[in-house]
């Protein structure tokens, strides 16, 4: 289960590089998945 854990935090970080590269309010949403794979 640790290769989840290691997906989960590429994708966090991927996520974020978008969202700090296009600067809109919507990166919030688009980071909540990321936080609810977390949780699992």
């Amino acid at each position: 289960m640790g290769h989840v854990a290691v997906l989960a935090v590429a994708i966090g970080i991927f996520v974020g590089t978008l969202s700090l590269g296009r600067h809109q309010p919507q990166a919030g949403q688009s980071i909540a998945p990321p936080a609810q794979i977390d949780k699992a």
